[in-house]
């Protein structure tokens, strides 16, 4: 490698790639199941909770629009992997819950998602797996300063707009 900055945009695509890769094969086997990813997503947070959640809630976890959680509930209730009531008090709103179906699903991903892990981490010895987790958690904590960074100057961009539009 050659200097820091070529060593540094190797990693970041050695990163991407990598992350890629394991979509491809966790998608692949995933598929197989007859869900697809966000439809997994979806079983995967409504395994999460104990208690139903409503559509509103289930998109702001997901952080997809309420007419995406509504496609998705629809094809995922006609598998039988869900189910929906009215909520109580509010008829236009409906509480999803996770089948027996859907929780045999769930089970049977997570199984698959611990042999990609496994096969994926093989050959490694626990000390570079331990080095290999402090560096993956400094990245998160330098993309998480980058992301308020950026959140707090769009935010001070909205309000130089905004004062700037009062002024005017």
């Amino acid at each position: 490698m050659k200097n820091d900055a070529d060593t540094g945009r190797l990693v970041a695509r050695l990163f991407m790639d990598t992350d890629r890769l394991h979509h491809r094969v966790a998608d692949r086997k995933i598929n197989a199941l007859g869900v697809h990813r966000s439809q997994h997503m979806m079983l995967m947070e409504l395994q999460c909770h104990s208690s139903v959640l409503s559509q509103r809630e289930i998109a702001k976890r997901l952080q997809i629009s309420p007419t995406a959680v509504a496609v998705k509930i629809k094809k995922l209730e006609s598998e039988g992997l869900i189910a929906r009531n009215p909520c109580q008090g509010d008829c236009r709103a409906n509480s999803v819950y996770i089948t027996e179906k859907g929780m045999d699903i769930v089970k049977k991903t997570e199984m698959i998602f611990n042999e990609i892990d496994s096969k994926m981490l093989e050959g490694l010895s626990q000390d570079q797996l331990d080095t290999f987790y402090g560096c993956l958690k400094q990245i998160q904590q330098n993309l998480v300063a980058l992301c308020a960074e950026d959140h707090s100057v769009s935010a001070q961009s909205n309000q130089q707009n905004a004062l700037s539009e009062e002024s005017e």
